[in-house]
């Protein structure tokens, strides 16, 4: 490790944790020798997670019951004291690239991150050990990085978790952040996993079409607003014919294809199989709903 990576960094850590005995180590490893505070919300593993977490002596474990992601991450910024004014909201399935470590301690000490409140930082996911580069998940930037006291979450968004702050002024960090969750190399996990985010984004899309999504979209702006406004595009879309539309879009489109096998395997199972579900789970809510309207 050069000397560059030796000095710790005035950013503080946070990440919420259950049952991430595979992916937090990897995470933790990537991040404790750049920041002296590193905090945990675990709400309740039963594995090793915790004495993993505990073994690293700069990381602070608290303990809160999960709600749902919004509601958690806003718990954490709201009720933990930390250090420093700068918070990097990390996945325990996210890594620290060593590029993304020179890039920071770069900026600090050029000292760019005065003119700023919040810090896109590119972001890479990793499927089945296989870096997506074209497809759902091309290389993108997130607001993951930010001032504590400027940031807050939307308590509609239940699953998807998107940061923002109040009178924002961002800056971009080409250097990334790799999402590779060793637990969802299991195939079983991912659908499971995924089958458990429905209700939420159900309840997601069924707040916008009640108007309680209050976010403005904007195709051309901010990578945020420009997600919600391809969101709100998709959610006009006719229910069971939008997840063939979105699967064409992505993998034809996009160059999904040129992913191989993996790729289809990820655009069939995300985009066909998953957004059906939602679909059906959708069409069941929303006449429901009518039924109960009409009495």
């Amino acid at each position: 490790m050069d000397e560059l990576q030796k000095e710790f960094i005035p950013i503080s850590f946070l990440a919420i944790t259950y049952n991430e005995e595979a992916n937090i180590k990897k995470c933790l490893d990537s991040i404790h020798h750049i920041s002296d505070d590193i905090h945990i919300i675990d709400s309740g593993s039963t594995d090793k997670t915790l004495e993993i977490a505990r073994s690293f002596r700069n990381v602070i474990v608290h303990h809160n019951k999960f709600d749902n992601f919004s509601s958690q991450w806003t718990w954490g910024i709201k009720n933990i004291n930390f250090k420093y004014d700068w918070l990097f909201a990390i996945d325990a399935d996210f890594e620290i690239t060593d590029n993304l470590v020179r890039r920071l301690k770069e900026k600090f000490k050029e000292n760019y991150f005065n003119n700023y409140n919040g810090i896109h930082i590119k972001w890479i996911y990793s499927f089945l050990g296989q870096q997506m580069r074209y497809g759902s998940h091309t290389p993108r930037y997130r607001l993951i990085l930010f001032r504590k006291n400027d940031v807050f979450l939307d308590p509609e968004e239940v699953v998807d978790k998107r940061f923002y702050v109040k009178n924002p002024r961002f800056g971009y960090i080409n250097a990334a952040v790799i999402e590779n969750n060793l637990k969802e190399y299991d195939l079983n996990f991912w659908m499971a996993k995924h089958i458990h985010y429905v209700k939420g984004v159900v309840q997601e899309e069924l707040s916008w079409r009640q108007g309680k999504r209050s976010f403005k979209s904007d195709l051309c702006g901010l990578p945020s607003k420009r997600i919600f406004y391809l969101k709100s595009l998709y959610y006009r879309l006719p229910l069971y014919i939008r997840p063939w539309l979105y699967f064409a879009h992505d993998y034809f489109l996009k160059l999904g294809f040129l992913e191989g096998k993996k790729g289809f395997i990820l655009h069939f199972l995300r985009n066909l199989w998953y957004r059906t579900l939602v679909d059906h789970l959708l069409d069941m809510e929303m006449g429901r709903l009518k039924t109960t309207n009409q009495d």
